[in-house]
């Protein structure tokens, strides 16, 4: 495995952009999660991608992402105390 996909995931769960995305219930945009989570749109559009391809999260349109089961059970408690 690379080393992009954890430290990816490790800095989208501390910025709040996993929970975000978990709590809205639907897709979000890159804006939409740059402006809730005060971080840059840029920076969340490069911090996504290699979780896309490792299938945390999805691309439903250009710049919008959803959940997946992976990033939903990553949320739980138990495994989220670990990041």
């Amino acid at each position: 495995m690379s080393p992009h996909t954890p430290a990816s995931l490790m800095v989208a769960i501390r910025m709040g952009v996993l929970a975000n995305l978990v709590k809205a219930g639907k897709p979000q945009t890159a804006k939409g999660l740059a402006a809730s989570t005060g971080g840059d749109e840029m920076l969340i559009v490069r911090l996504i991608c290699p979780l896309v391809a490792k299938g945390v999260f999805r691309e439903t349109n250009v710049r919008t992402y959803a959940t997946t089961p992976i990033s939903e059970t990553l949320i739980a408690p138990p495994l989220i105390g670990g990041y």
